[in-house]
């Protein structure tokens, strides 16, 4: 996709791409329901082709599809869900996902999780979503890379 972009876009001009490292995506509490889910859907995403963990791969694939470490701006970004807001919004979210999503079907199908072991996850993500002391965060990659 990068090398296409880059073929695209005209000299001058610039590539946005960021994404998740969801080996970086930590809780307090540390639930073992939460740590399960990472594992499933780390395991999904790779069934199906996607790296989990794109956010470190960023400059690699850039530099892949012909641009320069000179011409790639790379950083790191932490997204963290701290307000009791942020948490209950993050935490139902994947309350639901967790059983209602493509996600969820596709753990299933592939072998990966049983739907047992995903209410679990969703229950633990709901109790999550519930503890007043709950933070989550984790690492996005970040870059731009300049077409000359």
């Amino acid at each position: 996709a990068a090398r296409e972009m880059k073929r695209v876009v005209r000299p001058g001009g610039c590539i946005a791409v960021r994404d998740a490292d969801y080996s970086s995506m930590l809780t307090y509490p540390d639930l073992p329901t939460i740590q399960e889910w990472r594992r499933i859907y780390r395991a999904t995403c790779v069934r199906n082709g996607a790296q989990p963990d794109a956010g470190r791969f960023l400059l690699p694939w850039l530099m892949e599809a012909g641009f320069t470490r000179d011409q790639v701006q790379l950083s790191m970004a932490v997204t963290p869900y701290l307000t009791a807001e942020q948490v209950a919004d993050w935490g139902q979210a994947w309350t639901k996902r967790a059983l209602e999503s493509d996600f969820a079907k596709q753990a299933v199908e592939y072998g990966i999780a049983t739907w047992p072991e995903l209410e679990a996850i969703s229950q633990g993500w709901d109790s999550w979503s519930r503890t007043a002391d709950a933070v989550f965060y984790y690492v996005n990659g970040e870059a731009i890379a300049y077409v000359e």
